[in-house]
């Protein structure tokens, strides 16, 4: 009895001295990690099998996945984010045939069209008509082009056009008879169904294209629009490239914007100075001579002063002094006011941070348009004009992550097909 106590108190003593002997740290990892033997605690054991199994089921997802628009949808977008060479809808398509055709417009200016062609398939396709006049390199500019080649490999019979096949040098109401002449051969081409067609326009596309619709009778505009970051009222956009300030409906900002719309916008207005002005302000408003120059008209000058202000408090008061002629073409280059018979839904997007267009002119849109045709609306917090490069990206992951997922939702609204 006696021997048997001894031997069991003698075994404890030795167990609570080995115990005592392993260090804490190691105490700590047995209860987290395996044991002697190498087994796990359960939890860890049922915890990687979860994983491995969520890890299964979404690699038996992705294929099905790619088969449907949205997975298509994700794609498209990835198609933007990588280098040129290499487009992931290469995985379910083939590169779509390009066609190019050349049409008549009212304004006398030929235009070039590139329509870029679906791999067939039974029936008419959806189409779709990108309209950017003033993208730089007209036909020949890359973006534009893979846009396009993307939206076609999305199965979008897609047509291009351009003036004369180049970006317009400067902005004219001419622009709106161009646009009407794309919006009618568009919804001519015999590969396209127009009950399943869509205007998309980019920047100041946005102006002529909706212009050009609301003068057409609903069964000759197409389905819907889709608005790009694009320009409302040509006064404004001015304003915006003079002085860098923006206001509406109690937004309003204020930075620098990019050369390119100041270069155009400047462009315009110089060119309907009477010819002997066009030289002498040249020179004063590229800073090359201080005063205005001998021989420069009263219109001249008050054309260059507009030019040279960068006061936002001022620039309405020459606005105003500016002839009426001038005022005339530059007030018809605007939306409020003149889309009331417009019947068709526009969707707008739109950055915050865009240099080319001002986030105002977003709102400007959205409240001219008629309440039938008030489609979606989506701020973005930041994408500028166009998708950066990922470097770019990565400073604001969070903010850009958030812009691709509202444009993710934006095009799964607006762009499927059947909607």
């Amino acid at each position: 009895m006696i021997g048997f106590s001894m031997m069991g108190f003698s075994m404890k003593a030795r167990a609570l001295f080995r115990r005592e002997k392993i260090p804490a740290r190691r105490r700590a990892g047995r209860e987290k990690g395996p044991d002697r033997q190498g087994h796990r605690p359960k939890w860890q054991v049922w915890a990687k099998r979860g994983l491995l199994a969520v890890g299964v089921m979404f690699l038996l997802s992705v294929p099905p996945l790619l088969l449907t628009f949205q997975g298509h949808l994700l794609l498209f977008l990835a198609s933007f984010l990588l280098p040129p060479s290499f487009n992931p809808l290469e995985a379910i398509s083939d590169r779509p045939a390009v066609r190019r055709i050349r049409f008549s417009s009212a304004s006398g200016r030929p235009i070039l069209a590139d329509v870029y062609l679906p791999e067939r398939s039974e029936g008419r396709l959806p189409g779709v008509l990108l309209y950017s006049p003033a993208a730089r390199e007209g036909l020949d500019n890359p973006a534009q082009q893979r846009l396009a080649e993307s939206l076609a490999r999305l199965g979008y019979v897609t047509m291009l056009p351009f003036p004369r096949g180049r970006e317009i040098e400067q902005v004219s109401v001419a622009d709106i008879a161009d646009a009407r002449a794309s919006l009618e051969r568009f919804l001519q081409l015999p590969e396209m169904d127009p009950s399943r067609s869509i205007g998309i326009c980019e920047s100041y596309g946005a102006l002529p294209l909706l212009l050009a619709a609301s003068r057409l009778p609903p069964s000759k505009t197409p389905s819907r629009f889709m608005v790009l970051a694009g320009a409302a009222d040509l006064r404004e956009m001015l304003r915006f490239a003079t002085t860098g300030a923006f206001e509406y409906g109690g937004y309003r900002g204020r930075y620098e914007p990019d050369p390119y719309v100041v270069t155009v916008l400047r462009r315009s207005l110089l060119s309907q100075a009477a010819p002997a002005d066009r030289p002498l302000l040249e020179i004063w408003v590229q800073g090359k001579v201080t005063e205005p120059p001998p021989g420069l008209s009263e219109e001249g000058r008050r054309i260059g002063m507009l030019l040279l202000n960068r006061d936002p408090e001022r620039f309405d008061a020459l606005y105003g002094r500016l002839p009426h002629e001038h005022r005339k073409g530059m007030d018809m280059l605007r939306l409020p006011g003149r889309l009331e018979s417009l019947s068709k839904p526009v969707h707008i997007i739109h950055p915050k941070d865009d240099l080319y267009v001002p986030p105002t002119e977003a709102l400007r849109l959205r409240d001219a348009l008629p309440r039938e045709a008030r489609g979606s609306f989506v701020l973005l917090p930041v994408m500028g004009h166009g998708l950066p490069e990922i470097p770019e990206m990565l400073k604001q992951s969070a903010a850009y992550m958030r812009s691709l997922y509202l444009i993710y939702q934006y095009l799964n609204r607006t762009l499927y097909p059947t909607s």
